[in-house]
């Protein structure tokens, strides 16, 4: 049941560290306080749909869980890059493409288990891992695993080509 009180505490709580938060951007402007501080707008809200279906797990209520994996996928993305200063935005931006997967992921585990769901799962990984890889090959390290990678693929799908069927 919503109590007011507790609202006004949780409002009140909010308002002085978000003027805690502001200042110390003020007095330490080498710190970058607001990027480190505004991916909890998305991280909090993802944990709390995680810990709500983990607070009394049911299979009709797993479908808290693709919001809540969403959510907390894109919000470590962000905290992550703030600690960083974006410097790995150019490789990890697959994530956004990953994060549904994670969500429709947790609701195929803690769900009814319908296997039609891993199949948009499979997509969305697969694409985000392709994607991953691209923006890897831009560093040396990165372009000889994709090169090796797709050379195996290739492997498999020749060696799937000349297989004798009986």
């Amino acid at each position: 049941m919503y109590n007011s009180r507790n609202g006004s505490i949780w409002i009140s709580l909010l308002l002085i560290f978000l003027g805690v938060t502001i200042l110390l951007g003020v007095i330490f402007p080498q710190v970058k306080v607001w990027a480190l501080i505004w991916p909890l707008f998305i991280l909090i809200p993802g944990i709390a749909f995680e810990l709500s279906f983990f607070h009394r797990p049911a299979p009709l209520r797993a479908g808290l869980l693709v919001p809540g994996g969403i959510l907390c996928t894109i919000g470590l993305l962000f905290l992550f890059l703030g600690f960083t200063d974006y410097a790995y935005m150019a490789f990890l931006w697959p994530v956004f493409i990953l994060a549904p997967a994670v969500g429709l992921f947790q609701l195929y585990l803690f769900g009814m288990r319908i296997p039609a769901l891993m199949i948009p799962v499979s997509i969305l990984s697969i694409i985000s891992a392709f994607f991953f890889m691209l923006s890897m090959s831009s560093t040396a390290p990165g372009a000889l695993v994709f090169g090796a990678f797709l050379i195996f693929v290739g492997i498999v799908i020749l060696s799937g080509v000349f297989r004798k069927k009986y």
